[in-house]
């Protein structure tokens, strides 16, 4: 039982092979062939993405720099790098893959949050011209991308955003943009580098390594099915099995005859029910 996915980079599983080695007719276009626990591990090359049984297509990007200036590569696609990244009321201006969120004159906040119309009341004791002023200091912004601008005593005071980190004056970043910017063993998930194992896998797999920056999945024994959407047992119920193994057996199917009888002796089904003579 053999079900491939489209969408799947890797596939670990039965690929009806007789003695369980590469050869030229294993995988599919632009995929690749490695044995990994005694079976042969079908995975696209790197740049590429698909059916790696089939066919890898080359991706629309591998990091920021496949992608124009106002796009950032996400998911191997260059997307627009302002979409969902400003809050409400906030200017989004992308600069070098990376949005730039800002709140408008006469707002204040965190613009990757909400902005809100700055009110002059916070302080009763100082005129609206001086509160004008230091809102001011703030706009534009001297800190530089992914930052939050505040007057503090009068002094601008530049903070990174939550999420990001590096030097707010210089201009904070996200801890990784693609991939390559993780270690082999680790991938750019979320904008972090994170374990591709906690997050790649279907139900009921099993990660077995991970090969450049990616999780090699696999189904667990008398599971079947795609281990990056998930794995299934052989059957759920006797209706599941097939007339030569017609009883499902913790999630296996086999014949009631199977070790029934004694040795010499012949075993006849009548139902489910094994008869020895």
């Amino acid at each position: 039982m053999l079900h491939n996915s489209r969408d799947a980079n890797v596939y670990s599983g039965d690929l009806s092979c007789s003695s369980c080695t590469c050869t030229s007719n294993t995988c599919g276009q632009n995929a690749q062939c490695q044995v990994v626990g005694g079976r042969p591990v079908c995975s696209c090359l790197r740049g590429y993405t698909g059916d790696p049984l089939s066919y890898c297509k080359r991706a629309e990007c591998l990091d920021n720099s496949d992608c124009r200036g106002h796009l950032t590569c996400r998911n191997e696609k260059c997307t627009d790098v302002c979409a969902g990244s400003c809050g409400a009321n906030a200017n989004c201006d992308a600069r070098n893959h990376l949005p730039v969120c800002s709140c408008p004159a006469g707002f204040t906040g965190d613009p990757f949050t909400s902005c809100r119309r700055f009110n002059p009341r916070i302080s009763k004791n100082l005129p609206i011209k001086i509160l004008s002023c230091l809102e001011e200091l703030c706009h534009p912004s001297p800190c530089g991308p992914n930052t939050n601008c505040e007057v503090r005593n009068g002094v601008p005071t530049c903070t990174c955003l939550p999420g990001y980190h590096g030097s707010p004056l210089a201009g904070c970043r996200h801890e990784c943009e693609s991939d390559s910017e993780c270690g082999p063993s680790l991938a750019c998930i979320e904008f972090r580098c994170q374990n591709p194992c906690t997050s790649q896998c279907g139900t009921n797999a099993e990660c077995e390594t991970i090969s450049n920056h990616r999780a090699v999945c696999k189904c667990p024994k008398n599971y079947f099915g795609n281990p990056y959407s998930s794995c299934q047992p052989e059957c759920y119920g006797d209706v599941d099995c097939p007339t030569h193994k017609p009883a499902c057996f913790y999630g296996i199917c086999k014949s009631p005859c199977e070790h029934a009888c004694g040795v010499g002796a012949n075993c006849e089904l009548r139902g489910l029910t094994p008869v020895c003579s």
